[in-house]
Parts: C-alpha cells; sequence; structure tokens
C-alpha cells in the first residue's frame, strides 16, 4: 500500500466515512483532524523550513516583495529565538507565532536564551535588527498578522493546538504508509480554510524535499480536492 495525503476544501461527511471504511478494511492507519487529533507542522524543524511553512500558507497577493523579504527574514529570527527558548508545549505554535510578531514580545523571549546556547550572540544581534525594523515599519507585518489571527480565530485553529490526541505528522504518514484525511469545509471557513489547505501543502513539500535529500524514493497520493484557491 502507498501513503496518502488528502485535503478535502468541500468537508464532505460522505468522503470521510468512505476513507474510515477502506481504512479499517485494510487495517490501514488513518489520521484526521478532529477532536481526536491535532496538526502542528510549525512547532519543529529549522527556522528556514519553519519560516517556508508559515510563508507559504498565507496570501501575499497585494503586498511588495521588499515586505515579503522582510517578513521572511523576521520569522528566521523569531523561529532561531523560539527554538532556543521555546515557550509553553501546551500552547499551539500559530500562537506563539502571533504573540512573537511583537518586536517587544521578541526581545523579552530573547532575553531567555540561555547564555550557554552557542549562536546566542548572533541570534541577538539578528534580533536587535529585525526588532527595529518592524518598529519602524509596522506594516512589514500587517500581512501575516491578519491572516494567522483569522486561521487562529476559526474552528480551524483548534486543529494547531497541541491535545491528548495524536498528532498528525507527515513525515509519519509516509514512513507508516498510512492515510491523513484533512476535511476543512471551505464554505464554512472562509480564507482561513485556504490558509490551512496552503499549509498542508507546504508542509508536503518540506516532506518530500527532505525524503528526496535523503535518496528515500517517493511513491504515494497526495490529493487535494476543490483546492483552486
Amino acid at each position: 500500500r502507498m501513503p496518502v495525503i488528502a485535503v478535502d476544501l468541500d468537508g464532505s461527511r460522505k468522503l470521510a466515512d468512505s476513507f474510515a471504511a477502506v481504512c479499517a478494511a485494510t487495517r490501514t492507519p488513518l489520521y484526521q483532524c478532529d477532536t481526536a487529533g491535532y496538526y502542528d507542522p510549525l512547532r519543529t524543524g529549522e527556522p528556514a523550513r519553519r519560516t517556508s511553512l508559515v510563508m507559504g500558507m498565507v496570501s501575499w497577493q497585494g503586498t511588495s516583495d521588499q515586505y515579503r523579504r522582510s517578513c521572511a527574514a523576521y520569522l528566521t529570527d523569531l523561529f532561531a529565538v523560539a527554538g532556543a527558548a521555546p515557550g509553553d508545549p501546551r500552547a499551539a505554535m500559530l500562537d506563539e507565532v502571533v504573540h512573537l510578531l511583537s518586536p517587544a514580545a521578541l526581545r523579552a523571549r530573547m532575553d531567555h536564551v540561555p547564555g550557554y546556547h552557542p549562536r546566542r550572540l548572533a541570534i541577538g544581534e539578528r534580533v536587535k535588527v529585525s526588532a527595529a525594523l518592524l518598529e519602524a515599519d509596522p506594516h512589514i507585518t500587517a500581512t501575516l498578522t491578519e491572516q494567522l489571527n483569522e486561521l487562529r480565530a476559526s474552528p480551524l485553529g483548534r486543529w494547531l493546538t497541541p491535545s491528548p490526541g495524536p498528532r498528525v505528522d507527515l513525515g509519519r504518514v509516509v514512513r507508516e504508509r498510512a492515510v491523513v484525511l484533512f476535511s476543512i469545509e471551505a464554505p464554512a471557513h472562509g480564507r482561513a480554510a485556504v490558509t490551512m489547505a496552503s499549509l498542508v501543502a507546504r508542509d508536503v513539500l518540506a516532506v518530500c524535499t527532505e525524503l528526496r535529500r535523503i535518496g528515500v524514493p517517493g511513491d504515494g497520493l497526495v490529493w487535494f480536492d476543490q483546492c483552486g484557491a
């Protein structure tokens, strides 16, 4: 059997039931984001990987290239600080990102980076520059903040919050040759649904890139239904 990653923006109950029945019949592990599981791909990985996920999940239409580049640089520093001084593991990493988009919050978190951290000085210098640039022009992160807050406020935001259930990890889905279904229901969630689907798409690309890098041949099905946006 091959791993399957499916995103259904129709949120079809019939399709979800069909997936469940087929997986039960073939004894294939099935992961879903609902009350029994959660999805938090922003929590782990190198800062560049996590930055790519966030930049790719947002629509940048109408935003200048300069702002996009500045946003990416700030996020890279943000994730470097978050990795060196993690916040509450019970909180969604999405909440952490939005919180640390404040220059004051980023500086405060930088103060918690241990003195023995090998890159503390380098990260600290970059944070000074990034925080100063954002304070000088708060519009740099306006597009990013708006869309991330939309996702946080929607019911889909709960999918990104750690819960007692299993964590949906696309790398694990591939390794287990399992199935994951993201049943998102765009009509009910609007732009937040597109943001979530875009996050999954970016995560798929990142996982495939990592597998290619270590020479693992990719075979599987990635199915985006009603995902033109």
